[in-house]
């Protein structure tokens, strides 16, 4: 996503999806955004995003599902979402949602686990504080169903990076894509 990430996002209006603690927001108001959104379902990732010791000016934390943003049409200029899509079973539904609060010209970049990720057996997991593995919820989403829930929306393709696991993935698989990142513009008003 960070190839992807323009480098000046001059008095732009800005959203991120699924910010958890914020990353994506400090790199866009390190980019000169005008005013940056963060939205996610838990609370304890806003809270994080919200007491992050990297200063965040201008930033507005709302929690909420992709479903149903509480923000009027063609509110934001540029929109990023990390790995979270696949959170959501209506892939059709998310991108909508996405493309209805996007200002015509407009961009997303988004990320997801990678089908072929998916199809490996691989699983969306992290280990808590007290060492309990919590495995997270995840639907299989195709390129080809990116691609007609884009085309649906209004969003157009622009480009699409499969970054490999390398180091990370589990023994013979280093040459699987881990993630599948897809950035888009909006065509249609």
């Amino acid at each position: 996503m960070l190839s992807l990430l323009p480098d000046n996002l001059n008095s732009q209006v800005c959203l991120d999806l699924a910010c958890g603690s914020g990353r994506y927001m400090r790199l866009m108001q390190s980019r000169q955004a005008q005013q940056v959104f963060g939205v996610d379902y838990s609370a304890d990732m806003l809270a994080q995003a919200s007491n992050s010791p990297f200063s965040i000016n201008n930033l507005k934390l709302v929690r909420s599902t992709f479903l149903a943003l509480p923000f009027a049409a063609t509110t934001f200029d540029f929109i990023t979402c990390g790995l979270a899509v696949g959170h959501e079973k209506n892939l059709d539904r998310t991108l909508a949602e996405i493309a209805r609060v996007l200002r015509p010209g407009g961009a997303v970049i988004y990320s997801d686990f990678h089908p072929f990720a998916t199809l490996s057996g691989w699983q969306r997991s992290f280990k808590t504080g007290s060492g309990h593995t919590v495995t997270l919820e995840h639907y299989l989403h195709l390129y080809s169903d990116h691609q007609r829930a884009c085309q649906a929306a209004g969003l157009t393709i622009e480009a699409v990076r499969e970054p490999v696991a390398g180091e990370y993935a589990p023994p013979g698989s280093q040459q699987v894509p881990a993630v599948l990142v897809i950035q888009a513009v909006k065509t249609k008003h």
